[in-house]
């Protein structure tokens, strides 16, 4: 930016940071509206094969995130001048990703603890690039322009999909939903199926993420930047169509979070809302006095937590049923972190261990426990835990801090660029990194569109946000905008509370946002670094340990990530055109070369596996038990390939099918049906009785409880 970004000294070196920051901004922008999954395809999606960008593009778009950092290196490494700014929260985010790696070794399913560590690893570099970056009022503003961009895309995709999307998928879902779970291997028993049919049938707005409560935490988060955005204008006096424009998308928020469903959202909102008005109209006590005030609201978080504790341990339960179902989650997930109290179930395997803890009363068999906090304690252990809310702690005290200086601080040493061009750079990359994203999947006339659409809006809201003026000559607004700094923090608050009940920030979208604004905030309220020795030597060896680390884990974890997905692509193509062995041996290709098991390659190449060849439909459903040794369903569909031949070494599968997932009841009547018919009917009994005891637990509502004729006629059984 010139004027924009108006420099007294040019330096040609400083066009590497700013380079940083249009990669920092498309590349979130790009994670905040596509689905990225660790498998690409969701079998049971409406168009069938429909899903989002998998394993490679998560990979890719890490290794993305990873640029700004690194460009901010080479700049220190050249410049002696640039110095990095260090804080204790930099080196605990660090230490979060770190651990998070290690649990990957006692993890079931590794592939995806790898996955998610990568994910956190970029992370962590993305919020210390954007505490670098964002030194500036100048720089600042940008980035509420991704925010306020995001919020219109976000209030477009929903209109997008409430009128044109939404009955499509309902239709498609109606007519074909026999044929797509045939396809896929599930059952209506299936919990997935039975979220996606309730989501579908509920019309409930999802979006870009997989939870409706995502969609709508991430667009309160987005909320109060551009609300903060236009309080701060409409105080400077500035021109009331630039004011109305950001007013305009934040007017829609409350209809996104009525879209949802998300009672959530609008709770935290309204809460963050109270606290960003108490903040301001203390704002010269809150500069102060500080420290207090972040105790105080320490203090309150504490006592909110005891508060939740004792009415649930007193009564059982709380005071609303959604609540209830969480408190049961909550309990379950207690004793689950008693079972690994130091080390947990490994990042990202929660869902799979929690079976074989979760209460009957809740039988949903949720895939993470509804909480943050809880989630770091079950999966990585009482130390991750700990790590983990020091690094917010600290993070939060550091971005709470009186900001230093307290006057517009535009950098010195800025290339000369014009703002203009560098929201069209922004914007261009964005609209590149998002077709890419879904190329290979779902890159439709309709899809072209949106991202053409998307990128218009995200122009927009950084036209709003950075330029000063809509007439004349366009310059980038530097001007003191401290309203923008207490919103902001009000719905990143507002978002890890919102973390407390739900868990968006295990989406890579909300998590990246959420880590460039805290990362930002952090920069902007650092102290200024004039007079500090320069510690060059230190900046080059730790770009030299950057550098090398992502070269290991491109060679060692990236590219055979990469081949073994593009052999999946090729396989998933050409079993349907009835080359079912060929197709059958790219999957077993890709297994070669996948450098830890994925269930999931064994689990699609079971689609076109020759079933007249036994031997290769056990190895297969080996292959996956092997992979994922803690998912109860590869143990079951084992022992029901066994019990074909009625095999007895299907008992074992069976009775470690039951173990993992203890209160399933099908699946213990399944057993004893097996039990009874090769003649152990005191072992079938004994599982008859575990199924009844289970029934007996399970909410009036639940619907797979048995029927009442079922449960006669299990009980005469028995009494016989």
């Amino acid at each position: 930016m010139t004027a924009a970004l108006s420099p007294t000294k040019r330096d040609p070196l400083a066009s590497l940071t700013l380079a940083a920051l249009v990669i920092a901004l498309a590349a979130v922008a790009t994670r905040c509206t596509i689905m990225e999954l660790n498998n690409a395809i969701l079998d049971f999606g409406a168009d069938g094969d429909g899903g989002g960008p998998g394993p490679s593009m998560t990979i890719a778009l890490d290794l993305i995130c990873w640029l700004p950092a690194l460009l901010i290196g080479i700049r220190r490494a050249i410049d002696p001048t640039y110095v990095l700014r260090w804080h204790v929260s930099h080196l605990l985010l660090i230490g979060v990703a770190a651990w998070v790696t290690l649990s990957a070794i006692w993890a079931g399913n590794k592939f995806d603890a790898l996955i998610g560590a990568g994910t956190w690893w970029a992370g962590a570099s993305l919020y210390w690039a954007a505490s670098q970056l964002c030194r500036s009022w100048l720089r600042w503003r940008p980035i509420l322009g991704v925010s306020v961009g995001l919020l219109m895309i976000f209030v477009a995709q929903a209109v997008i999909y409430k009128y044109i999307e939404l009955p499509e998928t309902q239709k498609y879902w109606e007519t074909n939903r026999a044929e797509i779970m045939s396809r896929s291997g599930r059952t209506t028993d299936d919990f997935a199926i039975q979220r996606y049919d309730q989501l579908i049938k509920n019309g409930q707005l999802q979006g870009f993420f997989r939870s409706p409560n995502t969609y709508a935490a991430v667009a309160v988060l987005a909320a109060f930047a551009c609300a903060g955005l236009a309080w701060q204008r409409m105080r400077d006096k500035d021109e009331p169509a630039m004011v109305a424009l950001l007013a305009i998308p934040v007017v829609f928020v409350p209809l996104v979070i009525a879209w949802t469903g998300s009672k959530t959202a609008g709770g935290t909102a309204v809460l963050a809302a109270i606290g960003l008005f108490i903040a301001w109209r203390l704002h010269e006590w809150l500069a102060r006095k500080s420290a207090l005030a972040y105790g105080i609201g320490v203090g309150v978080v504490l006592l909110g937590i005891v508060a939740v504790l004792t009415v649930g341990l007193t009564t059982g339960g709380l005071i609303q049923d959604s609540l209830n179902f969480r408190w049961n989650y909550w309990v379950a997930s207690w004793h689950m972190f008693l079972a690994k109290p130091l080390l947990g179930v490994g990042w990202t395997n929660f869902g799979n261990s929690y079976l074989a803890y979760r209460l009957p009363v809740a039988a949903e068999e949720i895939k993470d426990p509804h909480n943050l906090w809880i989630r770091f304690a079950t999966e990585t252990g009482a130390i991750g835990l700990v790590l983990a809310v020091a690094w917010m702690a600290m993070a939060l005290r550091e971005a709470t801090r009186p900001i230093a200086p307290r006057v517009a601080s535009t950098p010195v040493n800025v290339p000369a660029w014009n703002p203009i061009q560098f929201i069209v750079v922004v914007t261009a990359l964005f609209w590149f990194l998002r077709t890419i994203s879904i190329f290979p999947l779902s890159l439709t006339r309709l899809e072209v569109i949106k991202t053409t659409l998307f990128a218009v809006l995200l122009l927009g809201g950084l036209v709003i946000a950075t330029v000063r003026r809509t007439s004349g000559h366009p310059v980038a607004d530097d001007r003191p905008a401290p309203f923008t700094l207490y919103a902001v923090l009000a719905g990143l608050l507002g978002f890890l509370l919102h973390n407390g009940l739900d868990f968006p920030m295990a989406e890579t979208g909300p998590l990246f946002l959420f880590l460039l604004l805290l990362g930002a905030l952090l920069g902007l309220r650092h102290p200024g670094v004039a007079g500090k020795k320069p510690q060059t030597a230190a900046a080059i060896g730790g770009l030299a340990a950057a550098g090398l680390g992502l070269v290991i884990y491109v060679g060692l974890w990236a590219v055979p990530v990469w081949i073994a997905e593009s052999k999946i692509a090729e396989a998933d193509a050409t079993g349907p055109t009835g080359r079912t062995r060929d197709a059958a041996s790219l999957y077993l290709e890709a297994m070669a070369v996948s450098p830890v098991p994925n269930p999931e390659y064994p689990r699609r190449a079971l689609r076109w596996a020759d079933r007249s060849e036994i031997n290769d439909i056990f190895a297969l459903l080996t292959k996956i038990i092997d992979a994922d040794p803690f998912n109860a369903q590869p143990w079951l569909n084992r022992a029901r390939y066994e019990s074909r031949g009625q095999s007895t070494a299907a008992v074992s599968d069976f009775a470690r099918a039951v173990s993992l997932n203890p209160n399933d009841v099908a699946m213990r009547l399944e057993y004893a049906a097996f039990l009874d018919s090769i003649g152990k009917p005191d072992e079938a009994n004994n599982q008859i009785k575990a199924a009844l005891d289970v029934n007996d637990q399970f909410h009036p509502d639940e619907p797979r409880r048995l029927p009442s004729a079922k449960v006669e006629e299990l009980k005469k059984r028995l009494t016989r």
